[in-house]
């Protein structure tokens, strides 16, 4: 009876060990691979009513042999404003089913459609010559799935990668990982708490921290006006 207590101590001496070593760590972040799915891509024209085309600062516009609308991000912030969460254009109208096009480069575009001036779920990211690996329900290529879901509940635990650098290389050919670009929380709809910047080797280039009341959106195109980090403003 007495080796047998013994025995039952050391067990269970050893198993609070390995549960204290276990707690000790914490999980690496998951950076995941592309995961292939067939999507069927719905017809959107049903959705809007017009369509805004917004193009990045340097951006070399294209005379359109169509006539629509195109403005730069810098006359996009002379041309609307945000009131109350909703965008308005100068006229002071509601923007409302409207389709925006924000074209990044030759490659690269993302689109959302806006209704009562807030952008609704069918955000949408397209990178030229990319096969369907992952897609919203509106069939852009995106795998931020728990992007998604933050943008359309307004908090979340963010991550963001680079998605251009690693499509234009085809390292989804070769099955890699995306490489991080940036991680951090969300609540009401900005940036909160710290968050971590990274460069394209992997190592943390930067952090920081933030309160609602730097009123950073993570949404598009809501980011464009912000006025501490506006998104797309930069040059590239």
């Amino acid at each position: 009876m007495e080796n047998y207590t013994r025995r039952s101590k050391s067990i269970l001496s050893l198993i609070s060990f390995v549960f204290l070593l276990s707690c000790s760590f914490k999980p690496a972040i998951q950076v995941p691979k592309p995961v292939h799915i067939d999507v069927i891509v719905p017809n959107m024209d049903d959705k809007y009513d017009s369509v805004l085309y917004w193009y990045i600062d340097d951006f070399n516009i294209k005379k359109s042999s169509i006539d629509v609308k195109q403005e730069r991000i810098s006359e996009v912030k002379k041309n609307y404003y945000l009131k109350n969460n909703q965008l308005f254009n100068n006229k002071n109208n509601i923007v409302d089913n409207v389709l925006i096009n924000l074209i990044i480069n030759d490659k690269t575009s993302i689109s959302v459609i806006m209704r009562d001036g807030k952008p609704q779920n069918d955000l949408l990211y397209s990178i030229d010559g990319v096969p369907p690996y992952v897609y919203t329900d509106s069939g852009g290529v995106i795998p931020l799935i728990k992007e998604l879901e933050i943008f359309k509940k307004g908090e979340g635990h963010w991550i963001n990668y680079y998605l251009e650098d690693y499509y234009s290389n085809k390292e989804y050919e070769k099955k890699k990982n995306f490489s991080l670009k940036e991680e951090g929380d969300v609540k009401n709809n900005f940036k909160y708490g710290e968050w971590k910047y990274y460069n394209k080797n992997g190592s943390i280039d930067s952090t920081k921290t933030y309160t609602l009341k730097d009123s950073v959106d993570v949404r598009f195109p809501h980011c464009i006006f912000n006025k501490k980090e506006p998104c797309y403003s930069e040059k590239k």
